[in-house]
């Protein structure tokens, strides 16, 4: 067989599932989070999350693009610290305390836009303390520029995939509000643009703007 579950990390029943872009098997349930590999063998580097030791139950998995989780359920404690309904969760298994929304009952459902935004479902009236039944969508993270140098002056900037929507846009002051989009953006590839234009002298400040 090709294919044999491991009996270890997932003890009392699997409610959910995801498969990551490298073809690991993410199986979560009632108290806990593992990750498999493909031969559906236990992933050592991936510790097992667990949740409350009660009657806690993780209801929907979803990997974004940069391989990090959100879990979705009835939970409000993980691995003993306090974490209500929604948790973002690490390629190491680490919770992600950037990610940190406030919701005041359980989330069943999750899911990615391709810009990065993130949508939840499930039973909840309040969201950060704003009220907002059922549904709703977050902004997302705030996307990263990568600047490297490619020689003569030149530099290479690139960004998450999930912002492959978004335009490049330049200035030589952080105080000017006359961004100005370069004009090679978005490049071939789409979330990395060549700045051909050499920095031949001051600053250059980037972002990444909705056309």
């Amino acid at each position: 067989m090709s294919f044999v579950p491991a009996t270890r990390g997932i003890y009392h029943g699997v409610t959910a599932m995801a498969l990551s872009k490298t073809g690991k098997i993410y199986a979560g349930g009632y108290q806990a989070l593992s990750r498999y590999n493909t031969d559906g063998s236990y992933d050592e580097s991936f510790p097992s999350v667990f949740f409350n030791l009660s009657s806690a139950s993780i209801l929907n998995l979803t990997i974004q693009n940069d391989g990090k989780v959100l879990v979705g359920g009835t939970f409000d404690r993980l691995n003993g610290t306090n974490k209500s309904y929604i948790a973002r969760i690490n390629d190491d298994g680490a919770l992600d305390w950037t990610f940190n929304p406030i919701l005041d009952d359980f989330v069943s459902a999750t899911a990615m836009q391709p810009d990065g935004k993130i949508l939840l479902a499930g039973n909840f009236t309040s969201v950060n303390g704003v009220p907002q039944s059922r549904i709703c969508r977050l902004l997302g993270d705030q996307p990263v520029l990568t600047i490297r140098s490619a020689g003569n002056g030149n530099a290479v900037v690139s960004w998450p995939a999930a912002y492959t929507n978004h335009v490049l846009q330049t200035v030589s002051s952080v105080a000017s509000t006359n961004w100005i989009t370069v004009t090679n953006s978005p490049a071939i590839v789409s979330n990395l643009c060549v700045v051909t234009n050499p920095i031949t002298s001051g600053n250059q400040f980037f972002r990444l703007a909705q056309p």
